[in-house]
């Protein structure tokens, strides 16, 4: 994306110098995750000094099937909605603190804002489907 490792390092370095403590990242910016690994890097051992913000977005696993298809399939076996099940995955996540999430309509704002914790079994399931992509 024309953005080279030394010149992200050295961003996320001068802003946390400046002060800056809240930061927004998406796997989707850069090719393969490196806006997340870049500042995951940064931050490592300290990260209860900051806010970051993330988003859940299109992941494809090395065999090419998505993410989003295996998290359906263990949506329809709990009962629980894909949407209902990311932002819970994501609330248990270490030093996530909330989520935030968009919403087209009144039925899915209701949806998300209900997600309750995982059991352990559906959190394993969760964290198998994604480790592929990490």
């Amino acid at each position: 994306m024309g953005v080279t490792a030394a010149d992200a390092e050295a961003t996320i370095a001068t802003a946390i110098e400046l002060g800056i403590r809240v930061f927004d990242t998406a796997y989707s910016y850069g090719l393969d995750g490196e806006a997340d690994r870049y500042l995951a890097a940064a931050i490592r051992g300290e990260s209860d000094r900051f806010h970051v913000i993330s988003k859940v977005g299109q992941r494809y696993l090395p065999d090419g099937e998505r993410v989003v298809d295996q998290l359906r399939e263990i949506a329809q076996e709990t009962g629980r909605s894909v949407a209902d099940l990311a932002v819970s995955w994501a609330l248990s996540q270490p030093g996530v603190t909330a989520a935030l999430v968009g919403a087209r309509r009144p039925d899915q704002i209701r949806e998300v804002a209900t997600a309750g914790p995982l059991d352990a079994h559906t959190l394993g399931r969760m964290n198998a489907a994604i480790e592929d992509v990490r």
